[in-house]
């Protein structure tokens, strides 16, 4: 198993300058008037969208959560307020509304940590939980791999779907399906050879042990399990918005709890470059398991 190395992550796309697969945060600002400012764990990471003009989807103005800052107020928001606000909203209209504040909301490039990991394995049938907008998905699909790509929201679902019509490569989209869940609730049904869990870290309700063990047993003989999450802030993030519980290395395997037949292939801290968005140079550490199962 291999420990400690240096990665970088993509860009964010242009006109975003917080989103992207190095996605990253600051400390909030509760004093710009008709912005918006979102704190996000999916897909990359942590992901801020500073200072965009607000596009309010059509329907109930959104959830205190996608105002500005963590709770739309005059004063600065605390962790605890955070903390209250995450335990109340509901999962599904959170990320609702976050994907439809923009017409974009990550680079569109595959987590390089995936493509590390994966593109030595002979490809068969995978699970991409929280695909987001079909990045992961649409790389797997382009090398042979049979993909079911699954998301809470409906509208990343489907931009990943015009993303995979879109690729221009033969056969791409037809290697690929969507299917929509709120996982820790619903799960796909099946077994597959790669099951992908990129950055399943959430600011609101999510059963991150269930969702885990499901997707160990979603795993056919022989196949790959792949987890990468955020081990820490980053280093330029002095104040925590909110109270985050980053996994460890062998926290996460003790939590997995992992029968015999599994053997551990990655077990790794990378470390990689990442700036703030206004460009204060620093880093920030993923941690990285990817697990095999015997035949």
């Amino acid at each position: 198993m291999r420990r400690c190395a240096s990665e970088r992550q993509g860009e964010p796309p242009t006109g975003n300058p917080g989103a992207g697969t190095g996605r990253s945060a600051r400390g909030w600002d509760h004093g710009l008037p008709f912005r918006q400012q979102f704190l996000v764990f999916h897909g990359g990471g942590v992901m801020l969208a500073v200072a965009a003009p607000v596009v309010r989807p059509a329907g109930p103005s959104p959830s205190p959560l996608l105002r500005r800052g963590v709770l739309m107020s005059t004063t600065p928001a605390t962790s605890a307020d955070h903390d209250a606000a995450a335990h109340s909203a509901d999962p599904t209209v959170f990320w609702e509304e976050r994907y439809q504040v923009s017409d974009r909301i990550w680079s569109g490039r595959p987590n390089p940590l995936l493509v590390r990991e994966v593109e030595g394995l002979e490809p068969g049938t995978a699970l991409d939980l929280g695909c987001g907008e079909g990045a992961d998905a649409v790389w797997l699909a382009a090398r042979g791999w049979r993909v079911t790509g699954v998301d809470i929201s409906a509208t990343a679902l489907r931009r990943a779907a015009l993303h995979a019509e879109e690729a221009g490569e033969a056969g791409v989209a037809e290697r690929l399906s969507w299917e929509r869940h709120e996982l820790g609730k619903t799960f796909p049904e099946g077994r597959y050879d790669l099951v992908n869990a990129q950055f399943l870290q959430s600011p609101v309700a999510l059963d991150q042990d269930r969702v885990l063990s499901l997707a160990a047993e979603a795993v056919a003989p022989g196949g790959t399990l792949l987890v990468v999450m955020h081990g820490a802030w980053p280093s330029w993030q002095h104040e925590h918005p909110f109270h985050a519980e980053f996994p460890t290395l062998d926290g996460l395997l003790e939590r997995l709890a992992l029968p015999e037949g599994w053997r551990v292939e990655t077990l790794e801290a990378v470390e990689r470059p990442c700036s703030s968005p206004e460009g204060v140079p620093g880093t920030r550490v993923d941690n990285v398991w990817r697990f095999s199962r015997a035949v």
